[in-house]
């Protein structure tokens, strides 16, 4: 690997560990002022919402400008809009606040989607052909280290520094992340033949209507994506302080586990590739089927502690 390919997997990390403590502190912010679950859990629906949305505008940039460009004007403009969230939270709260805090959050999240779509194309343009594969799965190894290490630690960063400070330390982390970028210089640009706007977009719409299978995968990962993050978001953080009594570390240390089992899991698959490959469908089965039992046992389980707790809180 090239001292190019090291510097964009630093850039991502930092973005990657960035976004995973701004995520933590906004909905921590949302969840202390309102008291509301679902309206904490909107920060994660707004922000997976808003990089599907950026992910179907792709088609507007790509081919006009190289991607390395585009990246680093978008983690300026993350960093822009950081500082004025930063601004917007330290305000006294009112509906007015909590509603531009929406809109804000949502810009950032589009920007964000922007940066990980053109990192693919980036990647293509620093390795070669046989070293794709190798570099592709090194990065993803790299981001499920790094995140599982951000969930862990910043349950922990927030409860010392609270959530404006910890917004600071996001944009700290982006700046950081295009400085890395600065030194990264594209091979080549990927020209597309010049269509309308209007035909750009429909084009990723048509492919995903005539490939029945690629749309039923993209439909399984939106609805997996809606779930899970609304789930490791306000959902885990009202269990651990409504049923558990803990702070945010602990927050941090349960979605820090889930994403060590991703980790975990991700090294089984390898080293069982001989077995699955020829079977992705059937694993892909097994693996949903198995994801919905563990969830649903672990909903029986919470709704019994809580009963517990509220039976011992009676008896009090």
């Amino acid at each position: 690997m090239t001292q190019r390919f090291y510097f964009l997997a630093a850039s991502q990390v930092t973005a990657n560990v960035g976004f995973v403590l701004y995520t933590m502190a906004v909905t921590s912010y949302v969840k202390e002022n309102t008291g509301s679950t679902a309206l904490a859990s909107m920060i994660t629906m707004t922000s997976l919402l808003a990089r599907l949305l950026s992910g179907f505008s792709v088609p507007l940039l790509a081919g006009k400008y190289k991607s390395i460009h585009i990246m680093r004007s978008v983690q300026m403009m993350q960093i822009g809009m950081l500082v004025g969230l930063y601004v917007l939270l330290t305000q006294e709260f009112t509906v007015t606040v909590l509603t531009i805090g929406f809109i804000t959050i949502g810009i950032i999240s589009f920007f964000n989607g922007f940066f990980f779509v053109f990192k693919t194309s980036v990647v293509r343009s620093l390795v070669s052909d046989s070293q794709r594969m190798q570099a592709n799965s090194l990065l993803s190894t790299i981001d499920q280290t790094f995140l599982f290490a951000g969930w862990s630690l910043g349950g922990f960063v927030l409860s010392l520094t609270g959530f404006t400070y910890s917004l600071f330390i996001t944009a700290g982390l982006l700046l950081f992340s295009f400085v890395c970028l600065l030194f990264i210089k594209e091979a080549h640009i990927y020209k597309q033949p010049e269509k309308r706007s209007v035909a750009k977009l429909m084009e990723g719409w048509r492919f995903l209507w005539i490939h029945k299978r690629i749309r039923a995968l993209v439909i399984m990962d939106i609805i997996e994506s809606l779930v899970g993050t609304i789930w490791i978001g306000a959902i885990t953080l009202s269990f651990v302080k409504e049923v558990l009594g803990k702070g945010e570390a602990w927050w941090g240390y349960i979605n820090g586990a889930y994403y060590f089992g991703s980790i975990v899991g991700g090294i089984i698959v390898y080293r069982m590739s001989s077995m699955v490959k020829g079977r992705l469908f059937l694993f892909m089965f097994l693996g949903s089927i198995g994801y919905a039992v563990l969830t649903g046992f672990k909903r029986v389980y919470n709704q019994h502690k809580i009963t517990h707790e509220y039976k011992l809180k009676n008896v009090h």
